[in-house]
């Protein structure tokens, strides 16, 4: 029989971005809110098991990538059975990397005003948490989950192959990570 998770000890941590700078290189995500407050509900349902709404924070259209990160940092301290992790926005791929937007985000900026997923992967793994959960709900949030970038297709690999190609337990975090879309393709709203 599974074992329910320690609601009084877990987190949930939802960021929602749906605002852009007007003429900006990102457009408005309205669905981004609304995406927060439904996920708010299902994780801590008034008259349910689930997290308590004080252990299910949202942080909606955070101006900057520091702002997100302290707010990351805070709930991966609180947590010691359950991190869940949400993000919902514009993700963006530079050098094979995967930047989340904040509301200030441009391309010309996006290494400063956006927040690395790599920075964001760091502090889940050094939580304590017993079980660390990531869903990113962006484009190119692929990269995320499989840590790889292919150049022009769609990246497509088993765990036999993944096995295959020298992935060692290193590899293999304890982190898991559910993305919406591939490394190289944009997530629909």
């Amino acid at each position: 029989m599974p074992l329910l998770p320690d609601y009084e000890a877990s987190c949930a941590l939802l960021i929602g971005v749906a605002d852009y700078p007007e003429g900006g290189d990102f457009g408005e995500v309205p669905a981004a809110i609304h995406n927060l407050s439904a996920m708010q509900r299902a994780l801590a349902p008034a008259s349910a098991v689930g997290f308590a709404r004080q252990s299910c924070k949202m942080l909606a259209n955070p101006l900057t990538a520091e702002g997100m990160r302290a707010a990351i940092k805070r709930a991966a301290r609180i947590a010691s059975d359950v991190l869940l992790l949400y993000y919902v926005g514009h993700g963006w791929r530079m050098d094979g990397e995967l930047y989340l937007t904040s509301s200030s985000s441009t391309l010309e900026s996006i290494e400063t005003t956006g927040l690395r997923y790599a920075t964001l992967r760091k502090i889940v793994r050094e939580s304590s948490a017993a079980r660390r959960i990531i869903i990113l709900d962006c484009c190119f949030s692929g990269i995320a989950a499989t840590g790889l970038l292919s150049a022009d297709e769609e990246l497509q690999i088993t765990e036999s192959e993944l096995v295959a190609d020298g992935f060692s337990d290193d590899d293999v975090d304890g982190v898991c990570v559910i993305a919406s879309s591939g490394p190289n393709r944009p997530s629909k709203d």
